[in-house]
């Protein structure tokens, strides 16, 4: 589809998001509804070829069977694919009912009462199979049958909703009020029960379908006509609640949106004169609707800078597990003096059968290791000592990289890096000339010889042994060597970090430890694990004491902070500069206490930098990937709270 993209458009820019999608968008649905006609003009019953479907002079365009500035309807099943030129000529704002070939042929096209035909056929087609897999379902002998009918039911279910919708369009004789109200209106159970439950608290409230609310977005102008949502920020939720605030109702609703579908019509068209006037009638009526002297732009950036984002998450990993006492997969109820059995309520309310006995024990929830197995093997040492060494070691695949994520070598010297047989590096070097990059070689390949019953043959490497930072035992092997004394293990990389300690001396020093699963998951073994994962003091090396202070779990919140500032000085700052420091932990990683830090209003961050200075704090980075020794921040829950926009300090033992 991207080679499509540019072969319709020269000028098409990779490096542009929101123009790429926007154009990745058309050509898909141009693609959908082209399959969906099976490959004829819908208006005129001619064939429509790949070429001219994603023809650079746009021959075929995406119409809407009822005109939206006068429907409302932007669904798929308002839309129809048709030349540019009998839209723009023939077809216009018109209904099809009103075209001069819906029931005869003329020099335009076939008539289009014959599609119609056609349509109502598959109509009939698909309402058989709905009452099929309907009946399937209520037959079905077993949980998963039925489950396959169910979700065969709801497809054709959908796809029978679809073209019937796309029926009903295309036979309209008029567009009715009722069919406008119910494109305006959001007919969905869940906003059903919403409204009545928040009547009950607010005086006045007004529910609006998700594509109102997109409309009036590009009306406002908190966002282009053409472009995307951004959803990249958790703002785009704030920026949503204003729209639903600004949005007016009833007629003037009405009026508004019908200027915007007239304004995109007119654009169509190149009715650039239409197009003006109409502009210049909205932006009255926008300028009433409360903005006041702000412009978009400065709406947008003001609810960016200002809103803070509090990202809250429940650590469950030592959280004791609890079960009820079960036969066979029931639970043995308790029961009164004379036999009855005795009803509870669970958290949420449910009543439920008490149970006889629980169970209650402890346990980490996570990964506790990754999933490979590694290899310990005995080397002779570089150095010429004549002494071995232990080596933990991995099977890797050979493949080229090109960024820092996969599992692949990024070139000759990254794969010579991490290799543990030398010689055979050497071997694959020199089956390529010189200079044959490693990104070539991996397409080709890498080849040894072996002896096989005396016959030297040659066969194709595909994983090689790597070297391994560490790894710890998981468990003995079953069936131990008999010829050597050393016993044999299963090792692991230890799994996720659970978080990092801070400990803090009587003169001010700071000192981090961290731990994994794996390492918690043998306190609790062993019984060392109390409900406190670390000890509240420690001593290092010198004899110096430290207090535990604070405990940094992922997805936790900071406040960071210069050096050249005290903590004292951030509860005296403003919104925006808050919101410019304000991140959450991402990731903690295991060995190295080192913190990925994505900024707190977004979904993610793709810049990481590893090093800030106070210098860098009128312009901090989006993500940060930082030694937590490096850090001077506030933690969320520990040291502050977020209130109406503020941080308040709270006290702490």
């Amino acid at each position: 589809m991207a080679r499509l993209a540019l072969y319709q458009n020269v000028n098409f820019t990779p490096y542009n998001p929101n123009e790429s999608r926007r154009l990745y968008d058309k050509l898909c649905e141009k693609y959908k509804l082209w399959l969906k006609q099976g490959f004829f003009d819908f208006y005129t019953g001619r064939p429509i070829t790949i070429s001219q479907l994603f023809s650079p002079d746009n021959l075929v365009e995406v119409d809407h069977i009822l005109p939206v500035s006068k429907s409302f309807d932007d669904s798929i099943s308002n839309k129809v694919l048709s030349s540019s030129r009998y839209n723009s000529t023939i077809k216009g704002t018109k209904l099809p009912c009103e075209l001069p070939n819906y029931l005869v042929e003329t020099a335009e096209g076939k008539p289009i009462i014959d599609r119609i035909y056609e349509i109502e056929e598959k109509v009939k087609y698909l309402e058989e199979k709905v009452i099929y897999w309907k009946g399937r379902s209520s037959k079905a002998a077993d949980p998963d049958s039925k489950n396959r009918a169910i979700k065969q039911r709801h497809l054709w279910q959908m796809e029978f909703d679809e073209w019937n919708q796309r029926l009903t369009n295309i036979t309209a004789k008029e567009i009715t009020p009722s069919f406008r109200n119910n494109q305006l209106n959001d007919t969905r159970m869940i906003s059903k029960y919403a409204y009545h439950y928040l009547k009950s608290v607010f005086g006045r409230v007004v529910v609006q379908r998700g594509q109102t609310t997109a409309v009036f977005r590009k009306i406002f102008g908190f966002q282009e006509a053409y472009e995307k949502k951004d959803r990249s920020r958790h703002t785009h939720h704030a920026i949503d609640a204003l729209t639903l605030s600004l949005i007016p109702y009833g007629p003037k609703r009405e009026r508004m949106m019908e200027l915007w579908y007239q304004i995109q019509e007119a654009h169509r068209f190149m009715d650039y004169d239409a197009e003006r006037r109409l502009k210049d009638k909205l932006d009255r009526e926008v300028r009433l609707c409360g903005l006041g002297r702000y412009s978009p732009n400065e709406v947008v950036r003001y609810v960016e800078d200002t809103t803070l984002v509090r990202n809250d998450a429940t650590n469950n990993t030592l959280t004791k597990n609890i079960k009820r006492y079960r036969v066979r997969g029931k639970v043995v109820p308790l029961r009164d003096e004379n036999g009855n059995i005795i009803y509870e309520k669970n958290a949420k309310g449910i009543v439920r059968v008490k149970a006889k006995h629980v169970s209650q024990g402890n346990s980490i929830r996570g990964a506790i290791h990754d999933q490979s197995f590694y290899g310990k093997i005995e080397k002779w040492k570089d150095d010429g000592s004549h002494e071995k060494e232990e080596l933990f070691v991995i099977r890797r695949k050979i493949d080229f990289k090109s960024g820092n994520v996969g599992s692949g070598f990024k070139s000759w010297d990254d794969l010579e890096k991490q290799m543990v047989d030398k010689k055979l590096f050497k071997k694959f070097k020199k089956q390529y000339p010189e200079g044959t990059s490693f990104k070539d070689a991996c397409a080709e390949g890498f080849y040894t010889y072996i002896v096989d019953n005396g016959v030297r043959r040659k066969v194709k490497v595909r994983h090689v042994r790597c070297l391994a930072i560490t790894a710890q035992p998981l468990k003995k092997h079953t069936f131990q060597p008999q010829h050597s004394n050393k016993e044999q293990y299963y090792y692991v990389s230890p799994g996720e970090a659970y978080g990092v300690f801070e400990y803090v001396s009587k003169d001010g020093k700071r000192l981090y430890e961290s731990d994994n699963l794996f390492t918690l998951s043998k306190k609790m073994k062993s019984g060392v694990l109390t409900e406190t994962p670390c000890p509240k003091r420690i001593t290092d090396k010198k004899g110096k004491e430290y207090v535990h202070t604070r405990t940094i779990l992922k997805d936790a919140t900071i406040l960071i902070y210069p050096s050249s500032e005290h903590a004292e000085d951030q509860y005296q700052l403003d919104a925006k500069t808050i919101s410019r420091r304000l991140y959450r932990i991402n990731t903690i990683e295991k060995d190295r206490k080192r913190l990925k830090l994505t900024r707190h209003n977004l979904v993610k961050s793709w810049t990481e930098t590893n090093t800030i200075h106070d210098s860098d704090f009128d312009n901090l980075p989006d993500g940060m990937r930082m030694p937590i020794i490096k850090l001077q921040f506030l933690l969320l829950g520990t040291d502050f709270e977020i209130i109406d926009g503020n941080i308040v300090p709270l006290k702490n033992d």
